[in-house]
């Protein structure tokens, strides 16, 4: 029978969209961080040496070059370590494709690499899985046994790690250099997450005590999303008015609650999937979820029924899945 059973590739290259998309979306976001700095820098360095070429006096154009020159060094640190990390990205989706090229190369599931897949996408899917509960090290020690270290979204996680710490902190600035670098996507997905994030710094300010900082905030970053968030906003400016510690309004005490940090965190990284076309929900726990629809019958479930060989029966391992 497994010589009939034919690889549907087309179904199979879907699924795994996301395995190429995140190194895909990793390089766009390098390229448009490379393009920023040659920009910026470029502009001085072009300003600085006109000033140099229109200075008379020796000891002012001395003391510019070296300022040019500091500026310039500066830029090629800069690029280098982007080209470092552009090379990683590049043999990433170098590695992904050729893995895919195989798959795509399958006609049926008798094919010895047939079966060398599906043992490396389970890998795959628990590195996923560890990852997105926090458990880094023991994904990056899995990855590392197994030799799939450029298949997996190692570096991915560390950023969103590294972005959730300064949100654990009380930090929006990690947060909002990402939104920054990814401004044009995250445009394209509707994303909220930038405006939550400038919500919050004006209400630290506000927690702070520090009413003409917030106010002066307001106007400068708020008032910018004033057509998509006119009502919060104007819930927002209401807290210039609050009493902070003694307010009995739910809707100012659910704004000034600790437990908005978590919010942001969880918006954060479902904006991070939505970007790079991951599921919220680990493609471990949907595999499984799938797997036990498949083994259901009308008598799963029922007490008098109960088949102890059957794992959709058993709610100690994974019968609570399956329902």
């Amino acid at each position: 029978m497994a010589d009939r059973v034919k690889i549907n590739t087309e179904s199979l290259l879907n699924i795994e969209l996301p395995f190429i998309k995140v190194p895909y979306e990793q390089l766009r976001r390098l390229n448009k961080l490379c393009q920023k700095h040659i920009e910026r820098d470029g502009a001085y360095l072009h300003t600085a040496l006109d000033k140099v070429a229109q200075d008379h006096l020796k000891q002012t154009r001395l003391a510019d070059l070296d300022a040019i020159i500091a500026r310039a060094a500066g830029l090629q640190v800069k690029l280098t370590d982007l080209h470092a990390q552009e090379a990683s990205y590049v043999a990433s989706s170098r590695a992904r494709l050729d893995y895919l090229q195989h798959v795509a190369d399958m006609a049926t599931a008798d094919d010895p690499r047939w079966r060398e897949y599906t043992q490396g996408r389970l890998v795959r899917m628990t590195i996923d899985y560890l990852l997105r509960k926090n458990c880094v090290a023991a994904a990056r020690l899995l990855a590392q046994e197994t030799g799939l270290e450029a298949l997996v979204d190692l570096a991915l996680f560390d950023e969103m790690q590294r972005i959730e710490a300064g949100l654990a902190r009380g930090s929006c600035a990690e947060g909002l250099q990402w939104c920054s670098e990814n401004r044009s996507a995250l445009k394209k997905i509707k994303s909220r997450l930038e405006f939550f994030l400038r919500l919050q710094e004006y209400i630290e300010l506000i927690k702070q005590r520090k009413y003409m900082d917030a106010h002066a905030y307001a106007r400068k970053w708020l008032v910018l999303w004033r057509d998509e968030h006119m009502q919060e906003i104007e819930h927002a400016m209401g807290l210039l008015a609050c009493p902070v510690a003694t307010t009995t309004c739910r809707l100012y005490q659910a704004m000034l609650a600790p437990e908005q940090w978590q919010v942001l965190r969880d918006e954060f990284r479902a904006n991070c999937y939505a970007l790079h076309s991951m599921a919220e929900q680990a493609p471990l726990v949907l595999t499984l979820q799938a797997g036990l629809t498949a083994l259901k019958t009308p008598h799963c479930g029922h007490p008098g029924d109960i088949h102890v060989n059957c794992p959709v029966c058993r709610t100690q391992t994974l019968g609570t899945l399956a329902q």
